[in-house]
């Protein structure tokens, strides 16, 4: 068995989607700096169980979901789907193209466990046909079961380690070289550590005995908790829920009502408000009104005196006549026309003030109404206003106070009951653990088996490699041989880790895809290599700096596209391919231009 990839696609809300499509054979992704590239193997690399999330770049906000489509044995197509933030995966039997709201899935989980199957480890190990294999952990011989990460390691090789000059078998931790060793073991001769007998010491023995009695303690603890707390009821738990969930309901629905009383309380209590400023104001526009008709009227009376006094006037033409009113001398002769005149000015001015008294009783008169249809409208928004003020303070307030105290009542039951269910989940935990305990006693039994890796066990393998290194006319690549002591390859005589940049990279590619197609001829595979930066040529790098020719790197890919009898294979790169090798390659040009080519691989807004 055996998979590809044919799809990495990752998906956001109203964001077009950034996908990629990967083919059978050499897959090359190429272009500038910051154009998604590591982005991609990170991606792959978190589809297939890492822990790590894809770090968060600017141009992936908004993205949240991450897709990874695989074609097993070149007949069956599997999804798997899982959040850009981690968390568990889905597997949808059937390819991307074909998901609906309504397709089954599997939730598999991200963590690695042995014993179940509900994993994405377990599920990728399965199409790889490596399940249920054991690695040694210890040197006395503890096992554990091979996990998909243990092989990863051989498939995805990032920039750094790509770089270093670390043994190519074993990872950076210490505490993991036996069972990395144990792997490659597994990998080269197909058999694993299954039936492997440990060494147990003193100090296991009293450790897995403390251990015990501390599970036994544990364990009575739990159950006399158990017996303290409430009756376990899975169903009992169901119906608090539904009950829940229907005082919820209420509970908004009643609250919304509540809400449009209280906004029609304000709308109502704005309304009286305004009509109650309206009506003091037109009240004071009432009273100013009448004080200006006091003055009209009393300009009036003052003026009809002036009228009064100038007809007595009138006829009193010598300096030895009296005033008719005072009984005073006259001390001027006032002439009959100018009597007339002030006469006839009085009574117009009369005329006016009166006309203008008229049109103010009138609009006293439209005030009074206004005011009379305010009163009424004013009395209709109280009595509204007290109404609504009855129903929201003396009915709703009342019931949703009653809906949240039956929600506290119902959760207090419901935590009640989850701590019960806690506990109850906390005493089947306790019983595996003791289950693994004795599982784990009844294999590390007394005995031993050898794990160490010898140039013998890896001839073929380094055969295979000498052959590419020929074909990519590697300089002095005449032979290739393995260090026990440092475990790692020797080529022509010159130590790996020793040599520049240039060549730890190009050797440890070669490396990967050797072992890769030493694998074919096995009923079992471990994925598709795929490699960050594996050329390091004179044209992309500092001066003395310790490179590889850039003839070199070409024909690395000349052999990958045309000569590796790999199903297919993924490299990362800024050196582009030759053009000879073009039509026979899946070629995937970023370019970080817009409007030229593909700008990177989440597509520009």
């Amino acid at each position: 068995m055996a998979y590809i990839i044919t799809l990495l696609h990752l998906s956001g809300d109203k964001l077009p989607p950034a996908e990629i499509r990967f083919k059978e054979g050499l897959n090359v992704i190429t272009g500038p700096s910051d154009t998604g590239k590591t982005y991609i193997y990170e991606c792959i690399n978190y589809m297939l169980g890492s822990s790590a999330i894809p770090k968060e770049i600017k141009e992936v906000k908004g993205y949240t979901k991450i897709f990874l489509e695989l074609l097993v044995d070149n007949s069956k197509l599997y999804t798997l789907q899982s959040d850009l933030k981690g968390g568990n995966f889905k597997v949808y039997d059937s390819s991307f193209k074909e998901i609906t709201n309504n397709s089954k899935f599997e939730t598999l989980k991200r963590k690695h466990n042995t014993r179940k199957d509900d994993n994405i480890s377990t599920f990728l190990l399965g199409i790889n046909n490596l399940n249920n294999k054991y690695v040694r952990t210890k040197k006395t011989g503890e096992v554990r079961g091979l996990s998909y990460r243990d092989v990863v390691k051989y498939i995805l090789v990032d920039e750094t380690r790509i770089l270093s000059d670390k043994s190519v078998i074993r990872g950076n931790q210490v505490i993991s070289h036996t069972s990395d060793d144990s792997t490659f073991k597994l990998l080269l001769t197909g058999y694993d550590d299954s039936d492997l007998v440990a060494y147990e010491n003193k100090n296991d023995i009293n450790y897995s005995k403390g251990r015990a009695e501390l599970l036994d303690e544990l364990i009575k603890q739990t159950q006399l908790e158990l017996q303290e707390s409430v009756h376990v009821d899975d169903n009992l738990l169901d119906t608090l829920e539904v009950r829940l969930i229907n005082e919820r309901k209420k509970y908004s629905d009643l609250l919304s009502l509540f809400r449009t009383n209280d906004n029609r309380r304000k709308e109502t209590n704005d309304r009286l408000e305004l009509f109650q400023k309206e009506k003091s104001e037109l009240k004071e526009i009432l009273y100013r009104s009448s004080v200006l008709n006091e003055h009209y009227r009393s300009d009036i009376s003052r003026l009809e005196a002036t009228i009064e006094a100038s007809i007595l006037l009138k006829g009193s033409h010598t300096l030895d006549a009296y005033c008719s009113l005072c009984k005073n001398p006259l001390n001027s002769i006032c002439q009959e026309d100018d009597i007339i005149s002030i006469i006839d000015s009085c009574t117009k001015e009369i005329d006016k003030i009166q006309l203008l008294l008229a049109e103010s009783i009138k609009s006293r008169n439209l005030i009074d109404e206004k005011l009379n249809r305010y009163s009424i409208v004013i009395s209709k928004l109280e009595e509204s206003l007290k109404e609504l003020n009855d129903t929201i303070e003396n009915d709703i307030s009342i019931r949703l106070s009653d809906i949240l105290r039956n929600i506290d009542i119902i959760n207090n039951e419901k935590n009640d009951m989850i701590i019960a269910l806690t506990q109850s989940k906390r005493l089947s935990y306790l019983f595996k653990l003791k289950d693994e305990l004795s599982f784990k006693e009844q294999i590390n039994k007394v005995g031993s088996k050898d794990i160490t890796i010898t140039t013998a066990l890896l001839t073929t393998l380094c055969e295979k490699m000498r052959d590419i290194l020929l074909e990519c006319k590697y300089p002095k690549g005449t032979s290739v041989g393995f260090s026990e002591s440092k475990l790692d390859f020797v080529i022509s005589g010159q130590d790996r880790r020793l040599s520049g940049k240039g060549s730890r990279a190009i050797i440890y590619s070669i490396f990967i895809y050797a072992f890769n197609e030493m694998l074919t001829t096995k009923n079992y595979s471990i994925g598709v290599p795929i490699l960050d930066s594996p050329l390091l040529t004179y044209k992309e790098t500092k001066a003395n700096e310790e490179v590889i020719s850039f003839d070199l790197a070409m024909d690395f890919y000349r052999y990958a596209a045309s000569i590796s009898p790999l199903k297919q294979s993924i490299i990362i790169e800024n050196e582009e391919p030759p053009s000879d090798v073009e039509s026979v390659i899946n070629h995937i040009k970023f370019s970080k231009l817009r409007n030229q080519g593909r700008y990177g691989f989440i597509p520009i807004l």
